[in-house]
């Protein structure tokens, strides 16, 4: 029981030390100025960068900016001030010029601006907070989207080498075993069987090359350059 008890609190101390870490988006997406960087880590700086979908993200955040601090100031468009000047006391030998005020100055607001204007602040404040939050759930999302799409190239890419090279050697075996068949050297079968083995090999490279083109132009999709340019 002890023992039950003991493995209980270490799970749950834990869990609470998991959920206690907070993400670092310095590491997510490193800064611009960060040196001495992998070629992964700048992938993901080029896609973060040059997207248009992430600079949308930004001017949202800007403009939640700008409506969070309209908000603020909005009870001044609630607020009305008159005045006008007594007319009486124009006549400085009225009687009722000592009984009336010169000016005559008045405010009025909607005493609901009092309760409504303190919910639209936190809406509009809540609203900042949200494009804050779209903008670091992007960044995990580019991070993820580039290093899997550069792990998809650098897979394909090494698997079509690997298909071209074994088609230049079946090519080759296929030349001499025609130039052999030609001179007499060589059964119908054995040629037959030759170049079906070639052609083979030939579907399975033009299929590799197609699948490292894609995993290319998904990738440059993603950090808006040719990946001639950044390797």
């Amino acid at each position: 029981m002890k023992s039950l008890t003991f493995t209980l609190t270490l799970i749950l101390i834990s869990l609470f030390g998991l959920n206690a870490q907070t993400i670092d988006y310095d590491r997510i997406v490193l800064p611009e100025d960060a040196q001495d960087i992998t070629i992964e880590e700048r992938l993901v700086q080029l896609a973060w960068q040059n997207h248009p979908d992430n600079k949308i993200l930004f001017r949202d955040k800007q403009a939640a900016k700008y409506n969070m601090r309209s908000t603020q100031w909005s009870w001044l468009e609630q607020i009305n001030i008159s005045g006008n000047l007594n007319e009486f006391t124009l006549d400085k030998d009225s009687e009722r010029n000592n009984f009336y005020p010169r000016y005559n100055f008045s405010v009025s607001f909607p005493l609901g601006m009092f309760a409504t204007r303190p919910l639209a602040v936190k809406q509009a404040r809540e609203m900042y907070k949200i494009t804050d939050d779209q903008i670091k759930s992007k960044m995990i999302q580019v991070r993820a989207s580039v290093l899997s799409s550069y792990e998809n190239y650098k897979t394909n890419k090494e698997i079509y080498e690997i298909e071209a090279s074994a088609t230049q050697d079946i090519e080759a075996s296929f030349q001499l075993t025609e130039q052999r068949f030609k001179n007499g050297e060589e059964s119908l079968e054995n040629y037959s069987s030759t170049l079906r083995s070639f052609n083979d090999q030939k579907r399975k490279e033009i299929n590799a090359r197609n699948a490292y083109n894609l995993a290319k132009i998904e990738l440059e999709s993603l950090i808006g350059l040719k990946l001639e340019e950044v390797l």
